[in-house]
């Protein structure tokens, strides 16, 4: 993807801070209330903010109707090599939630984001439990998130 693509996606994701759109206490689309949403919302970022297609979750072979991939397939396509990664990107934590695989987010590098505080280490966008948050690499690290892998969509 070009690095243009990679801007486009990261300001679509900028835009949706603080929105509740992709919130675990929302619904959106064929995501009941009560379920994760992260990969949707890294989905919507590539596809809204730059007319791309991010990874699809394929089941017994094929895509299932409107299926972001899951964050553990994301981290298993990734690399470990996080200081490869550029805005846009996206980042992927595995972990064995009762109802997810992980988290995915979109990866801001060390950029300052007006009305945010300067990233401790990287920073990322994602979708939380009540809205779009931006949380840095030292949040993550506080919080569980440790390990992640970089993906770069084609």
């Amino acid at each position: 993807m070009s690095n243009k693509d990679n801007i486009k996606v990261f300001k679509w994701a900028v835009s949706k801070l603080q929105s509740e759109e992709y919130s675990y206490a929302s619904s959106k689309g064929n995501f009941k209330q009560g379920t994760n949403k992260c990969n949707l919302f890294v989905a919507d970022a590539y596809k809204k903010g730059a007319n791309k297609t991010s990874p699809r979750h394929y089941s017994y072979g094929i895509i299932p109707r409107d299926t972001p991939a899951t964050a553990s397939e994301i981290y298993d396509e990734g690399s470990s090599d996080i200081l490869s990664g550029k805005i846009g990107d996206i980042l992927a934590y595995k972990h064995d939630y009762s109802d997810a695989t992980g988290h995915t987010v979109i990866y801001t590098g060390n950029v300052k984001i007006k009305g945010y505080p300067s990233p401790n280490g990287f920073g990322t966008i994602g979708a939380g439990s009540f809205t779009i948050n931006y949380r840095d690499e030292k949040f993550l690290i506080e919080h569980g998130y440790t390990s992640p892998h970089i993906l770069k969509v084609k």
